[in-house]
Protein backbone atom coordinates (compact mmCIF):
# COMPACT_ATOMS: atom_id res chain seq x y z
CA UNK A 1 0.00 0.00 0.00
CA UNK A 2 1.05 3.39 -0.60
CA UNK A 3 1.39 4.49 3.33
CA UNK A 4 3.95 7.53 4.23
CA UNK A 5 5.85 4.87 6.54
CA UNK A 6 9.46 6.16 8.05
CA UNK A 7 11.35 2.88 9.83
CA UNK A 8 13.56 4.27 12.29
CA UNK A 9 15.86 3.07 14.97
CA UNK A 10 15.08 5.24 18.07
CA UNK A 11 18.58 5.69 19.31
CA UNK A 12 19.67 9.59 19.05
CA UNK A 13 22.09 8.95 16.24
CA UNK A 14 19.60 7.87 13.99
CA UNK A 15 17.21 10.48 14.45
CA UNK A 16 19.53 13.58 13.16
CA UNK A 17 19.45 11.18 9.48
CA UNK A 18 15.49 10.78 10.07
CA UNK A 19 13.06 13.23 9.00
CA UNK A 20 12.65 16.26 10.94
CA UNK A 21 8.85 16.08 11.49
CA UNK A 22 9.76 12.64 12.66
CA UNK A 23 11.97 13.36 14.68
CA UNK A 24 10.24 15.86 16.52
CA UNK A 25 7.53 13.59 17.98
CA UNK A 26 9.99 10.85 19.00
CA UNK A 27 12.09 13.37 20.70
CA UNK A 28 9.40 14.68 22.98
CA UNK A 29 8.20 11.18 23.23
CA UNK A 30 11.18 9.84 24.65
CA UNK A 31 11.57 13.39 27.21
CA UNK A 32 8.27 12.08 28.20
CA UNK A 33 6.03 15.12 26.87
CA UNK A 34 4.27 13.38 24.44
CA UNK A 35 4.76 9.74 24.43
CA UNK A 36 6.16 6.91 26.46
CA UNK A 37 9.38 5.48 25.05
CA UNK A 38 8.72 2.74 21.88
CA UNK A 39 11.17 -0.24 22.26
CA UNK A 40 14.43 0.60 19.88
CA UNK A 41 13.28 -1.67 16.97
CA UNK A 42 10.08 0.14 16.71
CA UNK A 43 9.17 1.55 13.03
CA UNK A 44 7.22 4.90 12.43
CA UNK A 45 4.27 4.70 10.29
CA UNK A 46 1.65 7.35 9.36
CA UNK A 47 -2.03 5.85 7.84
CA UNK A 48 -3.03 8.11 5.22
CA UNK A 49 -5.67 5.66 3.76
CA UNK A 50 -4.16 6.13 -0.03
CA UNK A 51 -3.43 3.84 -2.63
CA UNK A 52 -4.72 0.89 -0.46
CA UNK A 53 -4.81 -2.37 -1.84
CA UNK A 54 -7.49 -5.00 -1.63
CA UNK A 55 -6.67 -8.06 0.49
CA UNK A 56 -7.28 -10.49 2.86
CA UNK A 57 -10.42 -9.12 4.00
CA UNK A 58 -12.08 -8.58 0.78
CA UNK A 59 -13.72 -6.03 -1.19
CA UNK A 60 -12.31 -2.44 -1.74
CA UNK A 61 -11.86 0.02 1.61
CA UNK A 62 -12.83 2.94 -1.05
CA UNK A 63 -16.33 3.91 -1.33
CA UNK A 64 -17.85 3.38 -4.71
CA UNK A 65 -20.47 6.18 -4.02
CA UNK A 66 -21.29 9.12 -1.43
CA UNK A 67 -23.50 6.67 0.60
CA UNK A 68 -21.10 3.73 0.17
CA UNK A 69 -23.42 0.76 -0.97
CA UNK A 70 -20.38 -1.44 -1.17
CA UNK A 71 -19.53 -1.44 2.57
CA UNK A 72 -22.99 -3.00 3.29
CA UNK A 73 -23.10 -6.49 2.83
CA UNK A 74 -26.96 -6.78 2.98
CA UNK A 75 -26.59 -4.26 0.01
CA UNK A 76 -24.41 -6.93 -2.31
CA UNK A 77 -21.15 -5.03 -0.86
CA UNK A 78 -18.10 -7.04 -0.60
CA UNK A 79 -15.58 -4.87 1.84
CA UNK A 80 -15.55 -6.08 5.59
CA UNK A 81 -12.10 -4.86 6.71
CA UNK A 82 -8.30 -4.24 5.21
CA UNK A 83 -5.18 -5.22 7.00
CA UNK A 84 -1.93 -2.90 6.44
CA UNK A 85 0.82 -5.32 4.80
CA UNK A 86 3.46 -4.12 7.17
CA UNK A 87 2.17 -2.74 9.99
CA UNK A 88 -0.75 -5.64 10.13
CA UNK A 89 -3.13 -2.28 11.39
CA UNK A 90 -6.34 -3.48 10.78
CA UNK A 91 -9.70 -1.58 10.49
CA UNK A 92 -13.20 -2.17 8.55
CA UNK A 93 -17.03 -2.54 8.76
CA UNK A 94 -18.41 -4.42 11.69
CA UNK A 95 -20.44 -7.23 11.81
CA UNK A 96 -24.36 -7.39 13.44
CA UNK A 97 -27.50 -8.84 13.39
CA UNK A 98 -30.93 -7.09 13.80
CA UNK A 99 -32.65 -9.96 15.67
CA UNK A 100 -30.53 -12.50 18.54
CA UNK A 101 -29.40 -15.72 16.73
CA UNK A 102 -30.39 -13.36 13.18
CA UNK A 103 -28.13 -13.66 10.19
CA UNK A 104 -24.91 -12.24 10.73
CA UNK A 105 -23.33 -9.79 8.35
CA UNK A 106 -20.49 -6.91 7.87
CA UNK A 107 -22.96 -3.76 7.27
CA UNK A 108 -21.67 -0.07 7.58
CA UNK A 109 -25.13 0.84 9.44
CA UNK A 110 -23.29 -1.45 12.50
CA UNK A 111 -20.67 0.87 12.57
CA UNK A 112 -17.64 1.14 10.80
CA UNK A 113 -14.66 2.79 9.00
CA UNK A 114 -14.53 3.11 5.58
CA UNK A 115 -12.36 5.27 3.11
CA UNK A 116 -13.10 7.58 0.56
CA UNK A 117 -12.36 10.77 -1.13
CA UNK A 118 -15.71 12.39 -1.92
CA UNK A 119 -16.54 15.41 -0.66
CA UNK A 120 -20.24 16.35 -2.03
CA UNK A 121 -22.18 19.32 -0.50
CA UNK A 122 -25.27 19.21 -2.46
CA UNK A 123 -26.80 16.63 -0.40
CA UNK A 124 -27.01 17.46 3.00
CA UNK A 125 -28.45 13.93 4.56
CA UNK A 126 -27.36 10.56 5.10
CA UNK A 127 -27.82 9.48 1.42
CA UNK A 128 -24.07 11.60 1.38
CA UNK A 129 -22.73 9.97 4.76
CA UNK A 130 -18.95 9.56 2.91
CA UNK A 131 -18.64 13.03 2.20
CA UNK A 132 -15.96 15.26 4.26
CA UNK A 133 -16.59 19.14 4.65
CA UNK A 134 -12.92 19.92 3.54
CA UNK A 135 -10.73 20.23 0.19
CA UNK A 136 -12.56 21.27 -2.98
CA UNK A 137 -16.03 21.33 -2.02
CA UNK A 138 -18.13 19.63 -4.55
CA UNK A 139 -15.40 18.07 -6.70
CA UNK A 140 -14.61 15.28 -4.71
CA UNK A 141 -11.08 16.35 -4.57
CA UNK A 142 -8.31 17.63 -1.73
CA UNK A 143 -10.45 15.93 0.80
CA UNK A 144 -8.02 14.31 2.70
CA UNK A 145 -5.59 16.39 5.56
CA UNK A 146 -2.94 16.24 2.37
CA UNK A 147 -4.68 14.53 -0.82
CA UNK A 148 -8.18 13.20 -1.79
CA UNK A 149 -8.34 10.22 0.69
CA UNK A 150 -9.54 9.83 4.11
CA UNK A 151 -11.72 7.64 6.56
CA UNK A 152 -15.21 8.12 7.60
CA UNK A 153 -15.89 6.35 10.78
CA UNK A 154 -19.61 5.80 12.20
CA UNK A 155 -20.66 4.40 15.23
CA UNK A 156 -21.27 4.46 18.97
CA UNK A 157 -22.04 2.41 21.60
CA UNK A 158 -25.55 1.35 21.58
CA UNK A 159 -26.34 -2.35 21.32
CA UNK A 160 -30.11 -1.68 21.98
CA UNK A 161 -30.26 0.13 18.20
CA UNK A 162 -27.29 -2.52 17.09
CA UNK A 163 -24.57 0.18 16.54
CA UNK A 164 -21.33 -1.02 17.71
CA UNK A 165 -18.23 1.28 18.18
CA UNK A 166 -15.45 1.22 15.68
CA UNK A 167 -12.15 0.42 16.07
CA UNK A 168 -8.74 -0.27 14.73
CA UNK A 169 -6.24 -2.97 15.60
CA UNK A 170 -3.77 -5.28 14.49
CA UNK A 171 -3.90 -8.82 12.86
CA UNK A 172 -1.01 -10.11 14.42
CA UNK A 173 -1.94 -9.81 17.72
CA UNK A 174 0.35 -7.06 18.44
CA UNK A 175 0.06 -3.63 20.00
CA UNK A 176 1.55 -0.02 19.12
CA UNK A 177 1.93 3.36 20.96
CA UNK A 178 -0.82 5.63 19.26
CA UNK A 179 0.78 9.52 18.05
CA UNK A 180 -1.44 11.37 16.42
CA UNK A 181 -4.36 11.31 13.82
CA UNK A 182 -6.15 14.06 12.01
CA UNK A 183 -9.91 14.39 12.51
CA UNK A 184 -12.69 16.25 11.07
CA UNK A 185 -16.22 16.82 10.78
CA UNK A 186 -18.37 15.08 7.46
CA UNK A 187 -20.64 17.54 5.36
CA UNK A 188 -23.90 15.36 6.86
CA UNK A 189 -22.99 15.56 10.74
CA UNK A 190 -21.87 19.51 10.26
CA UNK A 191 -25.63 20.42 8.56
CA UNK A 192 -27.42 18.63 11.51
CA UNK A 193 -25.08 20.24 14.13
CA UNK A 194 -25.59 23.92 12.35
CA UNK A 195 -28.60 23.81 11.29
CA UNK A 196 -30.41 20.67 12.29
CA UNK A 197 -32.90 18.14 10.49
CA UNK A 198 -35.71 15.93 10.90
CA UNK A 199 -35.59 12.54 10.46
CA UNK A 200 -38.80 10.02 10.42
CA UNK A 201 -42.26 11.22 10.93
CA UNK A 202 -41.50 13.15 14.04
CA UNK A 203 -37.61 12.71 15.42
CA UNK A 204 -35.66 16.20 15.27
CA UNK A 205 -32.03 16.45 15.65
CA UNK A 206 -30.05 19.49 16.21
CA UNK A 207 -29.26 22.60 15.83
CA UNK A 208 -26.89 22.13 18.52
CA UNK A 209 -26.64 25.16 21.05
CA UNK A 210 -25.01 26.37 24.93
CA UNK A 211 -24.20 23.91 26.56
CA UNK A 212 -24.18 20.78 24.03
CA UNK A 213 -21.57 18.91 22.55
CA UNK A 214 -20.33 16.27 20.19
CA UNK A 215 -17.52 14.79 20.68
CA UNK A 216 -15.11 11.26 20.36
CA UNK A 217 -14.43 9.25 22.98
CA UNK A 218 -11.13 7.69 21.95
CA UNK A 219 -10.52 4.27 24.12
CA UNK A 220 -7.32 2.74 24.11
CA UNK A 221 -7.29 -1.07 25.00
CA UNK A 222 -4.53 -3.67 26.04
CA UNK A 223 -6.22 -6.60 25.74
CA UNK A 224 -9.70 -7.06 26.49
CA UNK A 225 -9.95 -3.89 29.02
CA UNK A 226 -10.36 0.16 28.33
CA UNK A 227 -6.83 0.91 29.59
CA UNK A 228 -7.31 5.06 28.62
CA UNK A 229 -9.80 7.29 27.39
CA UNK A 230 -9.22 10.84 25.27
CA UNK A 231 -12.00 12.95 24.49
CA UNK A 232 -12.35 15.39 21.29
CA UNK A 233 -14.50 17.91 20.32
CA UNK A 234 -16.19 17.80 17.08
CA UNK A 235 -18.74 20.53 18.87
CA UNK A 236 -18.24 22.06 21.80
CA UNK A 237 -20.69 24.90 23.18
CA UNK A 238 -19.43 23.82 26.69
CA UNK A 239 -15.88 25.11 27.66
CA UNK A 240 -15.16 28.56 26.43
CA UNK A 241 -12.26 30.24 24.80
CA UNK A 242 -10.25 32.79 26.41
CA UNK A 243 -12.63 35.22 24.64
CA UNK A 244 -15.56 34.02 26.27
CA UNK A 245 -16.72 32.33 23.31
CA UNK A 246 -17.53 29.01 22.35
CA UNK A 247 -15.27 26.50 19.91
CA UNK A 248 -18.41 25.57 18.30
CA UNK A 249 -18.96 23.10 15.24
CA UNK A 250 -14.78 22.43 14.25
CA UNK A 251 -14.31 23.14 10.56
CA UNK A 252 -11.56 22.02 8.64
CA UNK A 253 -8.87 19.27 9.48
CA UNK A 254 -7.80 19.50 12.93
CA UNK A 255 -4.95 17.54 14.64
CA UNK A 256 -5.05 15.40 18.12
CA UNK A 257 -2.18 14.31 19.88
CA UNK A 258 -2.75 11.49 22.10
CA UNK A 259 -1.47 11.40 25.83
CA UNK A 260 1.50 9.24 26.97
CA UNK A 261 -0.47 6.70 28.09
CA UNK A 262 -1.61 5.74 24.71
CA UNK A 263 1.12 3.36 24.66
CA UNK A 264 1.05 -0.60 24.33
CA UNK A 265 -2.53 -0.51 22.54
CA UNK A 266 -4.10 -3.66 21.26
CA UNK A 267 -7.18 -1.91 19.58
CA UNK A 268 -8.17 1.91 19.37
CA UNK A 269 -11.88 2.09 19.91
CA UNK A 270 -13.81 5.33 18.39
CA UNK A 271 -17.13 5.77 20.34
CA UNK A 272 -19.20 9.15 19.86
CA UNK A 273 -20.70 11.27 22.35
CA UNK A 274 -23.72 14.14 22.70
CA UNK A 275 -25.75 15.85 23.89
CA UNK A 276 -28.67 15.50 21.86
CA UNK A 277 -29.90 12.21 22.37
CA UNK A 278 -33.35 10.38 22.71
CA UNK A 279 -33.71 8.02 25.52
CA UNK A 280 -35.27 5.31 23.03
CA UNK A 281 -33.79 5.95 19.99
CA UNK A 282 -29.99 6.78 21.14
CA UNK A 283 -27.96 9.57 19.66
CA UNK A 284 -29.93 12.30 17.58
CA UNK A 285 -26.81 13.97 16.35
CA UNK A 286 -24.95 12.04 13.68
CA UNK A 287 -22.40 10.33 14.79
CA UNK A 288 -19.50 10.40 12.07
CA UNK A 289 -16.52 12.26 12.08
CA UNK A 290 -13.22 12.04 8.78
CA UNK A 291 -10.12 10.93 10.07
CA UNK A 292 -6.92 10.70 8.23
CA UNK A 293 -2.30 10.42 9.18
CA UNK A 294 -3.04 8.03 11.55
CA UNK A 295 0.12 7.96 13.23
CA UNK A 296 2.00 5.14 15.48
CA UNK A 297 4.66 3.51 16.40
CA UNK A 298 5.22 -0.28 16.02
Amino acid sequence: MKMKKCLQFLFAALFLASCSAEYDVLNEMEQGETRAAASPDAAYYTMTFTGLQTNQGGGSPYADDPYGYNFYESYGGSFKYYVDPVSQLRFGVNQGSFYPGGLTTYDYWYGGIGVSNFNEIADTTYMNQLSVYAGNLGTNTGGGYDDNYFAVVFGYEDPTNYIYAPSVDFADGGSATFVSMKVCNTVYARSVMKYGNRFGGTGTAGPLGEGDYLRIEVRGYRGDSIEVRQYVYLADFVNKKPDGTYPGVIEGWQDVTFSSEFSEITKLEFNIQGTDTDPVYGLNTPAYFAMDNLEYIK
